[in-house]
């Protein structure tokens, strides 16, 4: 079974509205179910070499026996049905890594100093906050009414 396409994108997305960072992009690049990091952390770097303009990455990890019960080769023994102690411990970790240069030319000119309240319409980031659930919204609604005109 290969990894998810959607596993780490999918963790990603529904931890970013718990930080606040709704209205951050967050693009999904690529996925490995394995026991090694030391290529997910290769391609890291030739990412950011192949793409000058991208100034931070976030790896996502997750790992354990229900986790790897989710991704185990189809037709092998999955977990048992009874109340064991783990063999491995189910853990996550979110790495964010930065190229201090591109964050320094592409992100900190933009930083606001604005305290943190992204309900208060009267600020920037809660008209960015309000702007995004709308356009959310909107895209949800849209969807939905062509998968109903599919049948």
């Amino acid at each position: 079974k290969q990894a998810s396409d959607i596993g780490a994108a999918e963790n990603i997305m529904s931890g970013r509205n718990a930080a606040t960072l709704g209205v951050t992009l967050v693009l999904w690049q690529d996925a490995e179910n394995t026991t090694h990091a030391q290529k997910m952390i290769e391609r890291l770097f030739r990412f950011f070499d192949e793409n000058p303009k991208v100034p931070e990455a976030l790896i996502v990890s997750e790992d354990g026996d229900v986790t790897r019960n989710g991704l185990r080769v189809a037709g092998t023994p999955g977990l048992q049905n009874a109340q064991v102690v783990p063999t491995v411990f189910e853990s996550m970790t979110g790495l964010l890594v930065s190229r201090s240069e591109r964050v320094d030319r592409y992100i900190r000119p933009y930083a606001t100093s604005e305290t943190e309240d992204n309900q208060n319409k009267n600020t920037d980031l809660g008209k960015l906050w309000d702007f995004y659930w709308n356009r959310d919204d909107a895209f949800m609604e849209q969807y939905e009414n062509e998968q109903s005109a599919k049948g």
